[in-house]
């Protein structure tokens, strides 16, 4: 595998073109619950496009599809020729206070297993309608912030291995690519292997996220897979093409700043990986910004679905925003 380390973000400049629509499908019911997605649409002349499916973050337990940061986000993304989705999923950890840990676990991995079963679902419904909505077929990324990107490595990880939770999809689909805003690969009790080659990946996440560890954190089995863990262990031994942005000392903020100040590398990647890949290679670099020796967001992990305390900077405020 040819190995490059990208020195100049500011290199990668996004050039916005085309005029965005937006529509709204339901494309499952499940639980008595509608799951819609946003459709944002380029308006230009082609009849086929990369398509870049998101699910938004929120621990399982609280989110939006069409949080208006979401939105800004997703819309400069299709503005670059890419068809770009966001989906809803069921939140299996809403109104959820168990304080007993092994409870909490068995709940986590059903919240998990429907979040999956439900993108599966979003996929399948694109793929159905892949001629309405102009969207190549064999160029579907599915992405996410941190639950949501837990999702997506969850949802590759099961169709690599013909899982029961994406059994909707074609047996013949494959991935095109993954983008990862501070996402790990959560494990319960399975053997940590992928049957078929994962599609390459994109990961952003900092080096000091005790929420969705970046290393990894495993109890009789089961447990997070990181990505620092995912590349050394089974990227680079595997010579699995991945992008990776480490942004050293910061923690789960980058399930926020990565989609709010990395456009520009999403589109690279998706370029290099997806639409263009010219050669398999890996991209890896770590950002450090002066003064940033420990997280900007301070997340309680032992009141996480209790009581909740977030201490949030002003310096991480004003990015988020």
């Amino acid at each position: 595998m040819k190995r490059i380390i990208l020195t100049a973000i500011s290199a990668m400049l996004m050039v916005s073109a085309f005029a965005v629509t937006k529509s709204t499908y339901t494309f499952a019911e499940k639980d008595g619950q509608e799951l819609k997605l946003d459709l944002y649409m380029p308006d230009d002349t082609l009849s086929e496009h990369p398509c870049y499916i998101f699910a938004f973050g929120g621990g399982f337990k609280h989110g939006k599809r069409d949080e208006p940061s979401y939105q800004k986000f997703l819309t400069e993304i299709a503005e670059n020729g890419i068809v770009t989705i966001s989906i809803d999923y069921r939140l299996g950890l809403a109104g959820v206070t168990e304080s007993n840990l092994i409870k909490l676990a068995k709940i986590l991995e059903t919240s998990v297993t429907m979040a999956v079963e439900d993108m599966a679902s979003a996929v399948k419904f694109t793929l159905d309608n892949a001629k309405e909505f102009k969207v190549n077929p064999k160029q579907i990324i599915i992405s996410g912030s941190s639950a949501g990107a837990i999702t997506a490595l969850k949802t590759q990880f099961e169709q690599c291995n013909s899982g029961e939770m994406v059994s909707v999809l074609p047996k013949d689909f494959e991935f095109a690519g993954l983008v990862s805003f501070s996402g790990s690969l959560v494990s319960f009790g399975e053997k940590l292997q992928y049957k078929n080659a994962p599609a390459p990946v994109l990961f952003m996440h900092g080096t000091k996220d005790e929420l969705v560890t970046y290393n990894k954190m495993v109890v009789f089995k089961r447990g997070m897979y990181g990505p620092n863990y995912l590349i050394k262990n089974l990227w680079e031994k595997n010579n699995w093409p991945y992008m990776a942005i480490r942004f050293e000392n910061f923690g789960h903020e980058v399930a926020m700043i990565g989609f709010k100040e990395y456009v520009p590398v999403v589109l690279e990647f998706i370029d290099k990986f997806v639409i263009n890949p010219t050669k398999i290679y890996s991209a890896d670099m770590t950002i450090a910004e002066e003064g940033v020796e420990s997280p900007l967001l301070d997340i309680d992990t032992d009141k996480l679905y209790g009581n909740t305390k977030f201490n949030v900077t002003s310096e991480v405020l004003e990015r988020i925003r």
